[in-house]
Formats: structure tokens, C-alpha cells, sequence
């Protein structure tokens, strides 16, 4: 079996930016959620802080008058981290006598499932959510709940 471990690190790069290659298009869901890093050895919980919005104001100011003002309220959500992976096996055999680049399509498949599988991660976590928008009419009202 050839692995990533045994390979050098030209090669090592070369199969990492492939599978990442194919991984990245297949990203949708990302852009509406938030990252932030974890340093090494400290905890599979993460707390993320929301402030959350103002009603809407719509009352004129007055001259000379400070309005009342606002508080500021948060939400935390807590999440535990996950780790997801996989891999295949080729056997050098398969690497000599192929017409195909054995390795390298192997890592882009792997890099497609990953690109994939964390997409409907993140998406199975966006759709749980309790935020949802609703269109009600073609004037483009719309409803909250």
C-alpha cells in the first residue's frame, strides 16, 4: 500500500494541493457561518457570541433632547468540535501498471468527498438553525420567524 506518510515532501505538497484543488469548489454553505481558530491542545468546545439586533427605530430625533438609548444583548452558542476524514487504498501494483495517474485521481476524489462532505456539515447545522426568512408576497415584504 503507498500512503502519504512515505512519500516525500514535494510529492506530499503536490497530492495536498490536488485534493484541496477539487475540495474548495465544492464549498456553498461556508460564507454564512463563522470560523475561528482553536490553539493546539486546549479544548473541543467552541463559544461563539452573537450581539443581537435593535428594533427598528423610526422615531425622529428632537433637538436638544438624548434619546434613551440601548442595551446591548448577546446570545453564546457552544458547539464541540468534530473531526471527519477518510481514505483508499492503492497498492503500488495499481500505481505500476495503470495508463492513469492512479494517486493523483485518488486524491482528487478524496479532495471532491471532502469539499462535499463538509459542505453539507456546515449546511445541516445552517438549516437547524432557528433564524429563517420567509418572502409573503411580489411587493417583497417579508415574514420573520
Amino acid at each position: 500500500m503507498v500512503g502519504y506518510t512515505t512519500l516525500d515532501d514535494d510529492t506530499q505538497t503536490f497530492y495536498n494541493r490536488t485534493l484541496l484543488v477539487r475540495a474548495v469548489p465544492e464549498l456553498v454553505h461556508d460564507k454564512f457561518g463563522q470560523q475561528k481558530p482553536i490553539k493546539m491542545n486546549s479544548t473541543r468546545k467552541q463559544t461563539f457570541r452573537r450581539y443581537n439586533a435593535f428594533a427598528i427605530n423610526t422615531t425622529p430625533l428632537i433637538e436638544g433632547v438624548t434619546p434613551l438609548g440601548k442595551d446591548l444583548s448577546k446570545t453564546d452558542v457552544t458547539c464541540t468540535l468534530s473531526q471527519y476524514g477518510d481514505f483508499t487504498t492503492v497498492t503500488d501494483v495499481a500505481t505500476w501498471v495503470s495508463r492513469d495517474k492512479v494517486l493523483t485521481e485518488a486524491a482528487e476524489v478524496l479532495g471532491e468527498q471532502a469539499g462535499q462532505s463538509v459542505d453539507a456539515v456546515w449546511r445541516d447545522i445552517l438549516v437547524a438553525g432557528t433564524s429563517v426568512f420567509c418572502a409573503t408576497d411580489s411587493v417583497g415584504a417579508s415574514d420573520t420567524r
